[in-house]
């Protein structure tokens, strides 16, 4: 899978690239497969009383399918990049669970099925 993390409004560290990466992987990794490119797009801009609005936006490209795009925007980028790669792997989830979007159902692994 193929990430591209760019940064708006603030110079992107190697470290933050690296923590954005190897978050994403983990959050996607079982759909690698289905998947063409992610491109996250992480940005800062001051909100209101001087607070800093932290924005992550990620966009999942499909070969056969129409692309996902996640946004969340929080004061903590580490907060902003999990909950948004959550976001993602849910949301990649149900489209290829949905029928005729990759030719069978997809689960991910380390699932729980109730038994019985």
């Amino acid at each position: 899978m193929k990430i591209n993390v760019q940064a708006r409004g603030f110079e992107l560290t190697d470290g933050l690239r690296d923590q954005t990466e190897r978050r994403l992987r983990y959050a996607l990794s079982w759909a690698d497969d289905h998947l063409r490119q992610v491109s996250v797009r992480l940005s800062s801009e001051s909100g209101p009383r001087r607070s800093k609005n932290l924005r992550c936006r990620i966009q999942i490209d499909f070969p056969r399918a129409q692309d996902v795009v996640i946004e969340d925007t929080e004061t903590d980028w580490r907060v902003a990049i999990d909950r948004a790669a959550d976001r993602a792997s849910r949301s990649v989830a149900l489209l290829l669970a949905a029928p005729g979007q990759a030719g069978r159902p997809v689960t991910k692994p380390n699932s729980l099925e109730k038994a019985g």
